[in-house]
């Protein structure tokens, strides 16, 4: 019965680690996947892709992010050429 109780512990303990290591992992990942977004809209300005102005606009409701080519309306009325989502589960 000791034994049992000990393994429960042990098994409680690995399944809270693992579902912290988890929460950890998706939030690395949907971090790097902002991080060159970000640097592939840097990059697209600097070169003067499109002879146009880039950004980035976040949907936090939508759980998306867009990069979008600036025809001088802004995030609102760009011209999306990628549209990204991200979940992180709570």
């Amino acid at each position: 019965m000791i034994t049992i109780a000990i393994v429960a512990i042990f098994a409680s303990g690995a399944a809270i680690w693992f579902l912290g290591y988890q929460r950890q992992a998706e939030l690395d990942s949907a971090a790097k996947n902002i991080i060159n977004t970000l640097r592939d809209a840097q990059a697209r300005s600097v070169s003067g892709k499109d002879f146009k102005a880039w950004g980035v606009c976040f949907d936090i409701g939508g759980n998306k992010y867009i990069l979008f080519r600036d025809d001088g309306a802004g995030c609102a009325g760009a011209a999306v050429k990628e549209e990204s989502f991200y979940h992180l589960s709570s």
